[in-house]
């Protein structure tokens, strides 16, 4: 039966937002895994222009807004709120949930394969083939597999604006974050781009693994049983 730990990640890890949890899980400690901040980490740089007051509270308000919606399991306000690289990246993987055979999951990278995975078997194929980028995320956060822990306790600390981007230091638990989460304006509406958290994610995986004693692919299945509740094999990726 696999530990408690892989069960929490196959739920945080669809959402890509698992900055806090996958450290955890990695390294048993609030320290992020090698490679992990250095994909998001940001030098510290004096001269950043400061964001106007109007523009640093729209971040802020978009961030909390997303963080809401999550703990509340609201998922179009969710996908609502996320950029359109993240959206298209999930109508990719839901897509693939839907109609895919073994080789085009084997073409992805070991994140992409268990997100595309575990949206078969929580959805199906029908359903995963008829979503959107947008449906798709909002079925994950809908049905937890998007959840809060992923965001709870997590706070924006500053926000430094730079025309239609931002970035925002966070705090977590209220100590500062080794990494960022970055924003993008939008017809006037600042939405939240989890593509940085996403690829430090999939970066991550293979470590996850290591530390729990398996190869990419044991690790991939047994978080699928863990969700399932049920044996999951590779007759998981046959063609529907």
């Amino acid at each position: 039966m696999p530990s408690p730990r892989i069960v929490r990640l196959a739920a945080v890890l669809v959402a890509g937002l698992a900055l806090t949890s996958c450290t955890t899980v990695a390294a048993g400690s609030a320290e992020p895994a090698a490679g992990f901040a250095s994909a998001a980490q940001r030098p510290s740089d004096s001269s950043a222009p400061t964001a106007p007051e109007g523009e640093e509270a729209a971040v802020i308000e978009t961030f909390e807004s997303y963080r809401q919606a999550v703990g509340d399991r609201d998922g179009d306000t969710a996908a609502d709120l996320v950029g359109p690289e993240g959206l298209d990246h999930y109508d990719t993987l839901s897509d693939v949930a839907g109609s895919a055979g073994p080789e085009e999951f084997a073409e992805l990278p070991a994140m992409d394969r268990f997100v595309a995975a575990l949206f078969r078997i929580a959805a199906g194929p029908e359903q995963a083939a008829e979503m959107d980028g947008h449906a798709a995320y909002s079925f994950g956060v809908q049905e937890g597999l998007v959840d809060d822990s992923s965001v709870a306790g997590t706070e924006i600390d500053t926000v430094a604006v730079h025309g239609d981007r931002a970035t925002a230091a966070l705090l977590v638990h209220g100590q500062p974050a080794p990494y960022e989460f970055t924003f993008q304006l939008l017809d006037g509406m600042w939405k939240f781009d989890i593509m940085p958290v996403l690829r430090m994610a999939r970066a991550s995986f293979p470590q996850l693994a290591e530390q729990q004693g398996l190869t990419e692919e044991e690790f991939i299945f047994r978080a699928l049983e863990a969700y399932a509740g049920e044996p999951v094999d590779e007759s998981l990726f046959e063609r529907p």
